[in-house]
């Protein structure tokens, strides 16, 4: 794992962060970082990897059309459990970044033997990489880790190949009426597990921010199909939108 940004100054999150994780029961050890997303089926979080498992699949399946071999940033990768996934696409090379240097070590020791693979901390808004250097950005489930999502994006489009795509997945998305109140829920549970101050670093967002990049929704939980796979105990239907926003489209 490499230093792309100085860490000085930085630690008041990653300590909570890593807290409220273990309290979770979301940190793992390296054999289980390395079959994810698949768990036993007694684990607590089954329900939700399921869920991943599918998201993941979907992802894969896009990339794979018409043979392209991709550079991809894996941003906010955590312990790396996508970044491995997206490393077994033939002829792409990964990197995964984030600013949590706990599950980057992990993740650069368990995935050592895929030469595929970097893992980096870096804060995205500094100048770390270079200009059109990648063809697919993955932002899963981490953009409520980002203040202000259109920033990011603006931030992340100079990164791109001519060619190249952003992909928001595993990531929820609020509506006027309902982000308040999901505020709230987030005071409420970090207080609940002891840890208040991480509310200060969970941020909602609501789709329209993404207006001008213009989005393709690749897949749409709110469709008849999606909603009906659920209702019938579908294991893998996310009920979070995948949205794709193309470099050619959202107008750089």
């Amino acid at each position: 794992m490499q230093y792309l940004s100085d860490p000085a100054g930085r630690q008041n999150f990653e300590p909570a962060y890593i807290a409220v994780r273990k309290a979770e029961q979301r940190v793992y050890d390296d054999a289980q970082v390395r079959r994810l997303p698949q768990v036993d089926a007694g684990h607590p979080h089954a329900r939700e990897w399921a869920l991943r498992r599918g998201s993941l699949a979907r992802l894969l399946a896009d990339l794979q059309r018409g043979g392209a071999v991709h550079t991809i940033l894996d941003l906010g990768c955590g312990n790396g459990w996508m970044t491995h996934r997206l490393g077994a696409l033939p002829g792409s090379r990964v990197l995964g970044l984030d600013l949590n240097a706990y599950e980057l070590d992990q993740a650069a020791r368990v995935f050592a033997d895929r030469p595929q693979l970097a893992f980096a901390y870096g804060d995205i808004f500094e100048d770390i990489l270079p200009p059109a250097s990648v063809t697919q950005i993955i932002l899963a489930s981490c953009i409520q880790y980002f203040p202000d999502l259109p920033a990011l994006i603006e931030r992340l489009l100079p990164l791109l190949a001519a060619d190249g795509q952003i992909h928001i997945l595993d990531s929820p998305f609020y509506t006027p009426q309902t982000i308040e109140a999901a505020r709230q829920r987030t005071r409420d549970y970090y207080a609940g597990l002891g840890f208040p101050e991480m509310a200060g670093f969970y941020f909602h967002h609501q789709q329209n921010e993404l207006a001008r990049f213009r989005p393709q929704v690749c897949y749409d939980p709110a469709s008849w199909g999606q909603k009906l796979s659920r209702r019938l105990g579908g294991k893998t239907s996310s009920p979070f939108v995948w949205l794709k926003i193309s470099a050619g489209e959202a107008g750089r």
